[in-house]
């Protein structure tokens, strides 16, 4: 069952604030579920995301509107033409931002989790943080940076015009694929076995990596150039390890340091 939401003032778990700056109006909710979900879901047009663990047996959902308006009462018309839908569904909580607005608003999602298994994020036009959690995660975005901080687990991420950051992170599987986007990978430690891969079209990549043993790199760079504290393979095929790093960019280069 979907769960929309209806928020009024002066009551505990909601609060209403309004700050012009420009024409621009914002209203923000709070909504707290008790509900320690296996799975996390998460669209949004128009907004950035960040997740975090706490300490708490419920989730905690913060979502910002934010719109352009000549005064407060139409800013209250178009706040209405925002849902922020939350739904939990066998185990896996929803969150879904719908509108019939075309342009000219956000919406910036913070939400706190206990813990979580599963993650789906999908971004147009925002950027994501994830700081705390361990779980497999799918992430994707469209002119959007990811920063994935003290975290461990399963990554798949995929960006347009996007640069993706890891740092401090325990990693089984990472795989990384952008147009138009960068990638800073810092390793704490990883996972026995592992595998790293970054595939990007326009952008650089640098990777600061733990040294350990049994595991190869392949690099390679069509337009650009290759620098690696460790030993390089030219080609994957010839990898026999379980345990890899592949590193591929067509326009830019491949920085690989050791920690």
């Amino acid at each position: 069952m979907v769960k929309k939401i209806i928020w009024m003032p002066l009551i505990f778990f909601s609060c209403l604030d309004f700050v012009e700056a420009d024409k621009r109006y914002s209203k923000r909710y709070i909504e707290r579920i008790k509900f320690e979900p296996r799975g996390l879901y998460v669209k949004n047009k128009n907004g950035s995301l960040i997740l975090s663990k706490w300490d708490s047996s419920y989730v905690k959902v913060i979502a910002e509107k934010s719109v352009k308006a000549v005064d407060e009462k139409e800013a209250e018309s178009l706040f209405k033409k925002i849902d922020v839908k939350i739904e939990k569904r066998k185990g896996t909580l929803f969150v879904e931002t719908e509108t019939t607005l075309k342009g000219n608003y956000d919406v910036n999602y913070k939400i706190f989790l206990p813990s979580v298994n599963e993650v789906a994020v999908d971004i147009y036009n925002g950027s994501v943080i994830i700081k705390g959690l361990k779980g497999s995660f799918k992430l994707k975005t469209i002119n959007g940076s990811f920063n994935i901080r003290n975290t461990e687990g399963d990554f798949r991420v995929e960006t347009i015009n996007g640069s993706f950051n890891i740092s401090d992170c325990v990693i089984g599987t990472l795989e990384f694929k952008a147009i138009n986007g960068s990638a800073k990978i810092y390793v704490d430690s990883l996972l026995n076995p592992f595998k790293i891969s970054v595939n990007i079209t326009n952008g650089n990549i640098r990777a600061v990596i733990p040294e350990k043993e049994n595991f190869s790199i392949y690099a390679h760079a069509t337009n650009g150039k290759v620098n690696s504290d460790f030993p390089v393979y030219t080609s994957e095929d010839k990898i026999e390890t379980d345990s890899r790093i592949l590193l591929q960019t067509v326009n830019g280069s491949i920085f690989v340091v050791k920690k």
